[in-house]
């Protein structure tokens, strides 16, 4: 999310308008990415990838509270292909 627990407070009311629950929204957040790691470390088979670093409560992003910008679309793709390059690469040399 554009923002998190770190985020100003002026920032976070900023979103408030067109989020009118947006503390609830991080409170789910916070919880939703507790869960997905939780799962992952469960689950060996799952690959986790943590989103949070470059992306979470980073405004310039987020063309809203939710919704990536151009940038933020290509650090996502960026993270993720670096989470998952060495499984593709095993992957595709079994092949």
């Amino acid at each position: 999310m554009a923002v998190n627990d770190r985020t100003p407070a002026e920032v976070i009311e900023f979103f408030r308008p067109g989020y009118p629950s947006v503390y609830a929204l991080l409170a789910a957040n916070d919880a939703h990415s507790l869960l997905v790691k939780q799962l992952a470390d469960q689950y060996p088979q799952i690959c986790f990838v943590d989103t949070h670093p470059h992306l979470d409560g980073d405004t310039d992003k987020f063309m809203d509270l939710i919704h990536f910008t151009h940038e933020g679309d290509v650090q996502m793709a960026q993270t993720f292909f670096e989470a998952i390059q060495n499984i593709l690469r095993e992957d595709l040399s079994r092949r």
